[in-house]
């Protein structure tokens, strides 16, 4: 009913998610053999990678045939099956508790960053950046806080980040792939679902099934991923993941307002086999470089990553697609005055239909608009195309150095 009301229930809602997620992953690290964590640590992370595009179909079709209240509703049962099967299983699910004091001030300052951070950048558009007093003091806000958070932790004997295990390589490597690729996974999945339904006149029920193209593709190439993860360098899957995001971006970006079901399913499904080959691959070697000790660490600084990865996302390319639509609609618009032959020809069209007047003029500003938000589009996917073949090109360089460095090694080891 109110905005503060609002901030209050999302807040304990990413508090209490935390602790389930928390608690999964703790329940697979209790397992005792190497083989079964793998066999469940695979389709948790596959669910949390597809989460995203089926949460935004199943949401768009409960609110437009019944009613968006339902997509809360709805979840009680689940919760409720929850607990029961938890309350059931408490005498089983007992371990020693370990008492850890909890760092306030580096808690203080990662929320200061990351509040004024992503406040600055989802309202920065609307308040004209810098020429605003809020906008430039949140940004000063974040990049105070931030720094102070880094320097706090590394102090901590308990830090609630533990930043020295970015000096692992591989590592920091797969946090910096995270954040592209999900970054990039969230704004593409947002900047589609709204243009198809703004603009193209999709309803939300073929939003969903092209969106579930997308998780089809996905769950088809993931079975195979698994099995060859095994056997090849811990960062090919990510190179092909990057490959397919970038063949998948460079196809959009010739999009138009006219553009069929067939080539907007095309994309989804390319979309999706990067999807397949990012996740998982990328959460495997986070465990998997990181000392057993600090495991937790490394599991909470990857999913700190990819939600913030997710938020800035969304705001970044938001942005990103508003600019460029106002340029186009500028740049286009010029040419659509009243001593154009242009004009002449669209209004004479339009008054075929019996349009004339201001009501003719509100069409064609309409069409102007729609195909200033294609162009648009279409600039922010070839954006991510480029950023996808940058990324391409630094993991190749990164996993080209590992292996002259493991191999020269086991080379000066022979001699």
């Amino acid at each position: 009913t109110t905005f503060p009301l609002f901030i209050i229930l999302r807040f304990l809602s990413g508090m209490v998610s935390s602790v389930f997620f928390s608690f999964a992953l703790g329940l697979i690290r209790t397992l005792k053999k190497e083989y079964t964590k793998k066999e469940h640590l695979a389709p948790t992370a596959f669910l949390i990678s597809i989460t995203p595009a089926l949460a935004t179909s199943f949401g768009a079709w409960i609110a437009y045939d019944y009613h968006w209240k339902w997509m809360f509703l709805l979840q009680i049962p689940f919760l409720i099956g929850t607990f029961c099967i938890l309350y059931k299983s408490r005498n089983h699910l007992k371990t020693p508790l370990i008492q850890i004091p909890f760092d306030k001030v580096g808690y203080i300052a990662y929320v200061l960053f990351v509040v004024s951070l992503g406040s600055a950048v989802s309202l920065g558009q609307d308040l004209d950046w810098f020429r605003s007093s809020l906008i430039s003091t949140l940004f000063g806000i974040s990049l105070v806080s931030f720094p102070f958070f880094i320097l706090w932790e590394l102090k901590q004997e308990y830090p609630l980040i533990d930043f020295k295990l970015f000096q692992i390589p591989t590592f920091s490597m797969t946090i910096f792939s995270l954040f592209i690729l999900f970054s990039v996974d969230i704004g593409m999945t947002v900047l589609f679902s709204l243009w198809i339904r703004l603009d193209a006149n999709y309803t939300p029920i073929w939003i969903a099934i092209l969106l579930l193209h997308m998780v089809v593709a996905a769950t088809l190439v993931f079975i195979f991923v698994i099995k060859w993860m095994e056997k090849v360098h811990s960062f090919l899957p990510v190179i092909f993941a990057a490959m397919f995001f970038a063949i998948a971006f460079f196809y959009s970006s010739y999009f138009n307002s006219e553009t069929n079901f067939e080539r907007l399913a095309i994309a989804r499904m390319l979309a999706g086999f990067g999807l397949a080959f990012f996740f998982f691959p990328l959460f495997k070697i986070c465990l998997e470089c990181v000392p057993l000790d600090k495991s937790s660490q490394g599991t909470a600084i990857f999913h700190a990553c990819r939600l913030l990865a997710g938020s800035l996302g969304i705001a970044f390319y938001n942005t990103l697609l508003l600019r460029r639509e106002i340029f186009y609609h500028d740049r286009l618009g010029s040419y659509l005055t009243k001593y154009s032959e242009i004009t002449d020809q669209c209004l004479t069209h339009i008054g075929f239909f019996h349009q004339k007047g201001v009501v003719a003029k509100e069409l064609l500003n309409g069409a102007l608009n729609k195909q200033s938000t294609a162009l648009g589009l279409a600039d922010c996917f070839y954006s991510m195309g480029w950023l996808m073949i940058g990324l391409l090109i630094i993991v190749i360089l990164f996993s080209i150095k590992e292996w002259l460095k493991q191999n020269s090694y086991s080379l000066w080891s022979r001699r």
